[in-house]
């Protein structure tokens, strides 16, 4: 935190230019008292020793509560044991230094002052014997606290455990400067790269250049940058040449292998799919059995089809790769495979820049009535489910549909929600105001929220935050942050400004909360100081579902209308784009975005779609959604779900009680 420093010199001498030399003066006096130090973390350690050497009990324990109050009151609440286990063992380092400096009447003083506070303390039970002892430093209980090793252990620890702290608070925008900077240097690099290029393609005659589209083109090679996530792109890379390889057999067997799609767009959940999403499949998934082939079959070779054939979803088309085509000879064209009528017929979509593969589909029919969720676990795969009548299954899709637990709620549920890293433990909350925590293995429910918290109002919002160890519950006008061991109240969030928020997500670090309200409101809270950032109408009616963006720059938001909203969260109260998200009537079901963040899934009265999203302004195709793939069925679909992964399932919930899984590879 060294450029601190700097930044307090720049200030200064904008203030003298200004000619404000009281305020000047003012900062000159606040600087040499600030208890932080510039948060240089030596100089603090320096203070903390001088007070201990020096006997300031007083001087001691105001420091640590001033940062108590000033930066220690910003953490998670997993974090408050480590900060009381240091308070202790700062004060059992002055008791000790109070014996080897044979100052008596300084101990004495100490518990004196301290014991109210450390009476309650069960680690502090041996200490109130210290001072009556005649060789502390033999006792077997104090032995180690007299070592250099103990000392030195301890201000190291402190040493980290403040740096770390300091390295996480939200730097203010003068102290972003430099990344500012060196952001805006980049984007020049790049530009004047770019006109470089332009100039010297020797492609006037271009129609996409003479229309100012340059995304045809491939960007300029820069020089990677070396940093701490380089390891980790060269381990990405050996697993993009295997999924290529699986791509380059799926294209050959389908007959999309002739299509020299250089340009075509990768999907990003390469590099982020986890390991527990494998192909799945099960006697009910329809696969192909096949020799290898040639490019050029005829129709009239067939292939041996067990039940259901693999089916190549959409084409990409490159214009560059056009133009080649028409310019050599003629390309033979791709084989197309006739399936066999099912209620997953898969439409073309010649036009879409991506393709969906469906690689395989899964039937679960535990429920016995209308399943109204449906969530999967972030690890392992695991599928929670419940229905219209309390009944909560968890169930795992591979090798075969098979549940592993069963929950009955007396009450209708209305939102689940798996523990953030976990698939053993999970949550839900009813229409009576009950909060339950589950465990799967243990098949029972461990800890719950007490009802008087929510005064048994219906639960809209269930979300784990992404450490884990806190969770939001919403009801009512009621915003809580809870502990998600022992289900106890954390903060309270509640903003009498508010209407009910019936939908809300955090951001990648659980610093910010991003709702949506019946009102048809968003806003922006900061979860750290429970202050609202801001508020903005997003629709005219009540908000079901929202999502962020993968950069979390904007929102997407669904209200009960079925209005579709794509809204920015830098520039509040500005909407990107705005549509309708299907055309037929009944009530709207919630969406879900892909793990690339480029499609979304959404249910219909006849089974499930994915549409791909407006990829924003200055685009030929953002006014529309755009078809991709349609995943019929014989019955409206009530609940989606999609997991990560380049072939992470995707999974709808039907008003028959049926729960489907798609293994789905995107291209």
């Amino acid at each position: 935190m060294a450029h601190y420093q700097f930044l307090d010199e720049l200030v200064k001498e904008y203030i003298l230019f200004r000619g404000f030399t009281n305020t000047l003066r003012a900062l000159d006096a606040d600087l040499k008292s600030e208890k932080e130090k510039g948060f240089r973390v030596d100089k603090i350690l320096d203070q903390i020793n001088q007070l201990v050497v020096s006997h300031d009990l007083v001087g001691l324990t105001e420091l640590w509560k001033h940062f108590e109050t000033k930066i220690f009151s910003r953490l998670e609440s997993n974090r408050v044991s480590a900060v009381r286990k240091l308070e202790n063992s700062i004060l059992k380092l002055y008791a000790v230094n109070c014996i080897q400096s044979k100052q008596p009447e300084k101990l004495r003083e100490f518990f004196e002052k301290l014991s109210p506070d450390l009476q309650g303390q069960s680690e502090w039970k041996d200490w109130f014997a210290l001072p009556f002892l005649k060789d502390p430093q033999e006792n077997p209980s104090f032995t180690i606290y007299f070592s250099r090793q103990w000392q030195d252990t301890l201000m190291l620890s402190l040493h980290n455990f403040l740096a770390l702290v300091f390295q996480g608070l939200p730097p203010p925008r003068l102290a972003d400067y430099k990344k500012s900077a060196a952001r805006f240097r980049a984007m020049r690099e790049e530009i004047k790269l770019l006109k470089i290029r332009l100039a010297t393609a020797g492609m006037d005659g271009d129609p996409h250049l003479a229309q100012g589209n340059l995304r045809h083109m491939e960007p300029p090679q820069t020089k990677e940058i070396m940093d701490d996530f380089y390891l980790i792109a060269q381990e990405t890379a050996v697993v993009d040449s295997q999924v290529k390889s699986i791509k380059s057999f799926l294209r050959t067997i389908t007959g999309a292998g002739n299509s020299n799609n250089t340009d075509k767009k990768k999907s990003p959940v390469l590099s982020s799919s986890h390991a527990g999403h494998k192909s799945r499949s099960s006697s009910k998934t329809r696969s192909i059995v096949a020799p290898p082939m040639s490019l050029n079959v005829t129709a009239s070779q067939s292939l041996m089809i067990s039940k259901q054939p693999l089916k190549r979803v959409t084409q990409s088309v490159n214009p560059l790769e056009v133009g080649k085509t028409k310019a050599s000879e003629p390309a033979a064209a791709p084989v197309e495979v006739s399936p066999v009528p099912t209620p997953a017929s898969i439409p073309q979509t010649p036009s879409s820049s991506s393709r969906y593969i469906l690689l395989g589909q899964e039937e679960y029919s535990e429920h016995r009535s209308s399943v109204v969720l449906v969530s999967v676990s972030s690890v392992g795969g695991r599928v929670v489910s419940a229905d219209q009548s309390g009944v909560v299954k968890v169930w795992s899709p591979t090798p075969s549909p098979s549940t592993l637990a069963t929950f009955i709620s007396g009450s209708p549920v209305t939102t689940i929600c798996w523990v953030e890293g976990s698939d053993r433990y999970f949550l839900y909350g009813t229409n009576t105001g009950q909060v339950r925590l589950c465990d799967v293995s243990e098949k029972m429910s461990i800890a719950e929220v007490p009802s008087e918290l929510l005064s048994g109002q219906s639960v809209s919002v269930l979300q784990c935050g992404p450490s884990g160890s806190s969770f939001l519950v919403c009801a009512g006008i009621k915003i809580l942050m809870m502990d998600t061991k022992t289900c106890k109240l954390d903060r309270d969030l509640s903003q009498p400004s508010l209407n009910p928020i019936t939908s809300a997500q955090f951001n990648h670090n659980g610093s910010v909360l991003v709702h949506g309200g019946a009102d048809g409101k968003l806003g922006l809270t900061d979860l750290n100081r429970g202050e609202l950032l801001s508020t903005w109408p997003g629709h005219t009616t009540t908000i079901t579902c929202l999502r962020l963006n993968r950069e979390e720059t904007a929102v997407w938001s669904l209200a009960g209308d079925g209005s579709l909203a794509h809204s920015s969260i830098i520039r509040t109260g500005h909407k990107v784009w705005e549509g309708q998200l299907g055309g037929e009537g009944g009530e709207k079901p919630a969406f879900c975005l892909s793990p690339d963040g480029d499609h979304i899934l959404t249910g219909t009265q006849s089974g499930a779609v994915i549409y791909r999203l407006p990829r924003g302004e200055g685009e030929t195709d953002s006014g529309q959604l755009e078809k991709v793939l349609g995943l019929r069925g014989e019955h409206p679909t009530s609940a989606v779900d999609w997991s990560a992964g380049d072939c992470g399932p995707a999974v709808t919930a039907g008003t028959d009680g049926a729960v489907k899984i798609y293994t789905l590879l995107c291209q």
